[in-house]
This record gives structure tokens, C-alpha cells and sequence, in this order.
């Protein structure tokens, strides 16, 4: 059962705005902003916006299910990408990084501040890395100074 959408009515009464008004700077039809209101649509994000920014309010507090709709949207996205997630590399088992090395098919992409770590887990990495460029794989270091300020630790 769709709910009155409170929050968007008391706010045009507060401000002074019709639903008329709201719908000319708005740019849709009366009948749309009265179901915004009525039946608790919620409008395409370029109409909350204006609407909101007319308002004075954010978007947010006049349609908080697009904010809980939106960190699902992250959430389930951020899954999708994760497949494992290790405190540091050592949790990380030479097996798998041996397996991340042989397997790759498209990208080998490794961005340390000092990576001797790499090397002595695996003293043929370079090798390694060489064979998998050599397979059409796109290979790219990027190392860090360890001594830069912005490792933040230093």
C-alpha cells in the first residue's frame, strides 16, 4: 500500500508553493507532482533534485528510500567485485599468488610502495610476469617512493 509522502507536502506548505509552482520549475505536469505527493512516487533524479534544490531541502529528506535504494545498489556492487578481501599480504597464501600470476588472461596490475615482498615469495616473478606480457596479458608495476610523506607513515 503506497503512503502519502508527508515530508514533500509540509515542505511545500513551509515554503509557500503550490503544486503548480512546483511542477513549472519543475518542468512536468501538475498531475505528476500530486502523485509525488499522493501516492509517494519518486520522481526521476533530475526532477528530485530541482525539486528539492526549489525547496530548499535535500533530496534525501524528501525521498529517503532513494538513499537507502542507493547504498543497496553500492553495497550488492561492491560484492560483485570482491572476491576475497585479506587484512595484508602476508594473510595472503604463495599458492594464490602464484595462481593470480599464471592464470591472469587480462590484467596483472601491481602498485606497491616497495615490493620485495613480491620476489621473495616468488623468486621467478619476473619471469613470471614476463610470460604472462607474453600471452597478451597487460602487465603494469607501479612502485611508490617508501620514502615519500604521502605513505603518511614516515
Amino acid at each position: 500500500m503506497e503512503t502519502v509522502n508527508e515530508r514533500l507536502r509540509t515542505t511545500m506548505l513551509r515554503v509557500g508553493i503550490t503544486t503548480d509552482e512546483l511542477a513549472r520549475c519543475v518542468g512536468v505536469d501538475v498531475k505528476t507532482v500530486g502523485r509525488w505527493i499522493t501516492s509517494s512516487r519518486v520522481p526521476h533524479r533530475t526532477h528530485r533534485w530541482t525539486a528539492a534544490k526549489r525547496l530548499g531541502v535535500d533530496e534525501s529528506y524528501l525521498w529517503p528510500e532513494v538513499v537507502e535504494r542507493s547504498l543497496r545498489r553500492r553495497q550488492e556492487a561492491s560484492k560483485s567485485e570482491l572476491v576475497e578481501l585479506y587484512p595484508d599480504r602476508a594473510s595472503v597464501a604463495r599458492e594464490l599468488w602464484l595462481r593470480l600470476l599464471t592464470d591472469a588472461r587480462e590484467h596483472v596490475d601491481v602498485l606497491v610502495f616497495s615490493g620485495t615482498f613480491y620476489s621473495q615469495t616468488q623468486p621467478r616473478v619476473a619471469r613470471m610476469l614476463a610470460k604472462a606480457a607474453g600471452r597478451g596479458v597487460t602487465v603494469r608495476l607501479c612502485f611508490g617512493d617508501p620514502t615519500s610523506p604521502a605513505r603518511g607513515d614516515t
